[in-house]
């Protein structure tokens, strides 16, 4: 029974990681400006 979760959850991460990708979706959205470095006191 744990090993059909497994496979079943498995199954569901990777449909929703080919849908996101599928419509050009990011995961981890861009940063579009930079934060300044950190100056080291």
């Amino acid at each position: 029974m744990m090993a059909a979760g497994l496979a079943a959850a498995a199954l569901f991460g990777f449909g929703v990681l080919r849908w996101y990708d599928r419509r050009g979706l990011h995961r981890i959205p861009a940063e579009t400006t930079p934060d300044k470095t950190a100056v080291p006191a």
